[in-house]
């Protein structure tokens, strides 16, 4: 009987999961069904519905408790694992005890014949088995009650499953509806995707061509590159080769620029020379001044009392000798030893760092113009320092030939008598110097010219000889003409005045002296102005073989 219980209680629990399985595969198949239908309804449906707020917060509502379900499903579907399990390790637990049954069955067939000898371990295993089949019986309970249950969660299941659907359905709808929407718009944005890309394209093959271009350029600028770096070393040969010309030129412009100051240093010693000789000149004026003093009291002796033969005769020695000591009185030109300059060596042009080729050269162009600029305006200045040198020789030999007229009119003159020379010289001693003084009061130094022909011109109106009585009074009034035209043209020039100007004035004037001299004196006046020249060229000449040596 015992043998017989067992099978069909394992045939009632095999029975049971079979169903549970069945149970559980049927709602698999009938959501695939579902599912699949929802899928052949799909088509049918508008593709595009007008969803009021109110109805989509409600389907949004219904969304959220869908989620809830499918937890609460999981939830479920995961105690019917744990049942499950439990119901395996029963089934094997009661395999366990069956085959151990059998085991015992096979003993007791066995033990038969020691059947006696077993009977109180039969008794044993016969309450074992009895309470086996009750652990068995309530085994059974417990599975008929959770067959029941399981029903019960299969059925809420299946409730579930279906009001899951229907918000699945609504809401599969809806997200159709609205993915259909965004691939339109997905569709017309590849459309203007497909349409940029294609302008892409076109830019990209303009780009390409101008790449192309750029590259030709690229090469053709590095042709020129290396041209460019050729002309630069051919430059720099040249702004080397100008380097040392300028050095050059710079030695020549130190070279006339010392020449220029030794010049100057001529200029103004023979200024110096000219000073001592217009000192020596007042000195002899000074001392011819005594000489008619002593005249004048060796006169007012003789009127007193005749002198003999004997005094008249040392007087007239006397006189002879203050001549000789006094009567000639001409400045000489010193010679000027010119100090051997001593040249400084050119400096060095030390060149920057070359940042930028063509920027270098234009620059170094540009010095070289300026450069050259500077030597012509260098030269047009040593010109003109040249020009007034000339000048002042040329006002040199003027005062020279002034004072030779002085003489010759000395000469002229030897033969006129004291009282005259007394009563004419102190008004225009005084008006001489009445003017120099005017000229010194306001100022403006006298120039070396002024002050020569005026010295000059007063030493021609007080030298006198004791003859030609007769002609005084004309030649008086005529040099007294004479020596005031030239105090009127120097005093009437300015510092500013073209010296040419007033040597042509001062000729002019000379010339009128000449003309109105006597032939004979006219002819002693050029030929000793003459030689005077002669003399004063050959001193110039010698002193510039002395400036060039």
């Amino acid at each position: 009987m015992d043998r017989r219980s067992w099978p069909w209680k394992k045939k009632s629990s095999d029975k049971t999961a079979e169903k549970t399985v069945s149970a559980v595969e049927s709602a698999n198949a009938s959501l695939a069904s579902v599912g699949s239908q929802g899928d052949q309804d799909k088509p049918k449906k508008p593709s595009h519905v007008q969803i009021s707020v109110e109805s989509y917060e409600h389907l949004t509502g219904l969304e959220d408790e869908v989620k809830t379900l499918n937890d609460q499903v999981n939830t479920l579907n995961e105690e019917v694992d744990v049942l499950n399990e439990k119901l395996s390790s029963a089934q094997s637990e009661m395999t366990n005890k069956e085959n151990i049954v059998k085991q015992h069955a096979k003993v007791a067939e066995e033990a038969v014949s020691g059947w006696e000898k077993a009977e109180a371990e039969a008794l044993a295993l016969k309450h074992q088995l009895e309470s086996v089949t009750l652990l068995k019986l309530t085994a059974e309970d417990k599975s008929a009650h959770l067959d029941g249950a399981l029903k019960e969660c299969m059925r809420q299941i299946r409730s579930l499953k279906e009001e899951h659907e229907k918000k699945l359905h609504e809401t599969i709808v809806t997200k159709t509806k609205y993915w259909e929407k965004i691939k339109h718009d997905f569709e017309a944005k590849i459309n203007n995707l497909d349409q940029e890309l294609l302008r892409s394209s076109a830019e990209n093959s303009a780009l390409s061509r101008a790449l192309q271009e750029r590259s030709n350029m690229l090469m053709k600028a590095n042709e020129e590159r290396s041209q460019a770096e050729a002309e630069i070393e051919l430059l720099k040969n040249d702004i080397q080769s100008s380097e040392k010309e300028i050095n050059s030129f710079k030695y020549e412009l130190h070279i006339v620029s010392k020449e220029l100051d030794i010049r100057n240093e001529e200029k103004n010693m023979s200024m110096r020379s000219a000073e001592v000789a217009n000192k020596q000149h007042l000195e002899g004026v000074k001392k011819i001044a005594e000489l008619e003093a002593e005249c004048q009291r060796l006169c007012g002796l003789v009127r007193m009392k005749l002198p003999g033969p004997a005094a008249l005769a040392q007087m007239k020695m006397e006189v002879e000798s203050l001549g000789r000591d006094y009567g000639d009185i001409r400045p000489r030109r010193s010679p000027v030893q010119n100090p051997s300059p001593h040249l400084a060596p050119p400096p060095e042009i030390s060149l920057g760092n070359i940042h930028q080729c063509h920027k270098e050269n234009d620059f170094i162009m540009g010095c070289c113009l300026a450069m050259e600029e500077e030597m012509k305006m260098l030269k047009e200045t040593l010109a003109k320092r040249n020009s007034e040198l000339q000048a002042s020789r040329n006002m040199y030999a003027t005062t020279s030939k002034l004072r030779t007229l002085e003489a010759q009119v000395q000469v002229s003159h030897h033969q006129k008598s004291f009282p005259r020379l007394i009563l004419g010289m102190p008004a225009e001693e005084n008006e001489d110097s009445c003017c120099l003084a005017d000229v010194s009061k306001d100022g403006d130094p006298v120039p070396e010219l002024k002050r020569k022909s005026v010295s000059s011109l007063k030493l021609s109106c007080m030298e006198i000889s004791p003859s030609g009585k007769k002609d005084f009074d004309a030649d008086k009034v005529s040099l007294s003409m004479r020596h005031s035209r030239i105090l009127m043209i120097l005093e009437s020039e300015t510092k500013e005045s073209n010296m040419r100007k007033i040597l042509d004035d001062i000729k002019h004037v000379m010339q009128d002296i000449q003309d109105a001299l006597p032939p004979n004196s006219t002819n002693c006046v050029t030929a000793e102005s003459h030689s005077a020249m002669a003399v004063d060229n050959q001193k110039d000449i010698q002193d510039n073989e002395e400036n060039t040596d």
